[in-house]
């Protein structure tokens, strides 16, 4: 008995020293790795059609998905990335002009508007009273954050090479994964100490709650961003591409929305007298944008199982400050992976509430 205790002692240490040195030896890959996980779990369904069009030939059609992959999400993110760039140095020039001529005129040119100015300069006033330069704080605060940007983007260009790096390492990822699903879910099934009915609940459940939470609110995210882009483009508001992106991001997060940017855009188009570009945007946004959720949340979520609001907007939020850009799929991964966690408590701890169904 002593013998099996310090058999089962010696073996949990190894085991732990083991996977502390794999982590070490995955530590410098985690990103592409992850990504290339999640793909592999997003695209699983994809493949799945892909395998029966190619009559069961998992290398082909694992390869395909990876070629999807690279044509519908990868090449558009890098000619996104460099219209953002495009942009953002636009926009950094205009506040630099700003900020030498001590004027807003350059950013703001709607505040011509007498009515706006006679406010300012009230409010103004009062603020001056306080000795707070609103003028100064507003440049400098634009500057400062166009001047981030732009380091973050071109920092990200310059890096090329790891890049390229990263994406073969993902698609290589995400290729051994799609093609040899079937064994590695045996594989971590079988490592899960309980019953194979529980076992089957509980990765039913870890898919519901990631395609929900990836598929319903990146894609409805996505075509708000897109559509409020396309909208800003036609009514020739600068730097289409940044908002769009901007939308698009605020779409992700339940507290906000796109209407942060298309609203007041409409409102200051309104004050400069754009008024039919003004009720376009306004009525574009009211009944197209906000109508994204109503009509593709339902189509691509269809009553699975996901993530409450709360936890939704922290994993997003949490996942972009810990892992970056790839915390958008990280975070949700990993909070979904907790709830499955907890799953598997309740299941320990209620056997018999299982078994009967209840």
């Amino acid at each position: 008995m002593e013998n099996k205790k310090l058999n089962n002692l010696f073996i949990s240490l190894a085991i732990l020293v083991t996977l502390y040195l794999n982590y070490l030896i995955l530590k410098p890959f985690l990103s592409p790795v992850l990504l290339g996980v999640i793909f592999s779990i997003v695209f699983y369904p994809v493949y799945l059609k892909l395998l029966k069009f190619t009559k069961g030939k998992k290398g082909i059609a694992s390869s395909a998905v990876c070629l999807l992959v690279t044509v519908i999400i990868i090449i558009p993110l890098i000619f996104l990335t460099e219209s953002i760039v495009s942009e953002i140095i636009s926009l950094y020039v205009r506040i630099d002009a700003a900020i030498q001529a001590d004027s807003y005129k350059e950013i703001l040119p709607f505040l011509d508007d007498k009515t706006l100015q006679n406010l300012y300069q009230k409010v103004n006033r009062y603020l001056t009273a306080l000795q707070i330069d609103t003028k100064n704080i507003f440049l400098n605060t634009l500057k400062e954050s166009s001047s981030y940007g732009i380091s973050m983007l071109t920092g990200s260009i310059k890096n090329l090479s790891l890049f390229i790096v990263n994406l073969f390492l993902m698609l290589f990822t995400m290729y051994y994964l799609l093609k040899d699903s079937n064994m590695i879910a045996a594989e971590i099934k079988g490592l899960i100490p309980l019953p194979e009915h529980q076992k089957e609940r509980i990765f039913a459940r870890l898919k519901d709650i990631i395609y929900a939470t990836i598929y319903g609110t990146l894609v409805a995210a996505t075509v708000q961003g897109l559509l409020g882009g396309i909208a800003f483009w036609a009514l020739g508001i600068s730097s289409p591409v940044l908002w769009g992106v901007v939308m698009g991001l605020l779409a992700i997060f339940p507290v906000f929305g796109a209407f942060f940017i298309w609203l007041p855009a409409s409102v200051i188009l309104l004050i400069q007298g754009s008024y039919l570009s003004a009720i376009t945007l306004l009525l574009w946004g009211v009944f197209v944008i906000s109508m994204v959720d109503n009509l593709i949340w339902p189509l691509l979520v269809s009553g699975r199982a996901m993530l409450h609001p709360l936890a939704t907007f922290f994993s997003f939020l949490g996942g972009i400050i810990v892992f970056g850009p790839i915390g958008l799929f990280v975070g949700p991964f990993v909070f979904a992976l907790l709830l499955i966690l907890l799953d598997i408590v309740k299941e320990i701890n209620q056997p018999e509430r299982v078994s009967t169904g209840t």
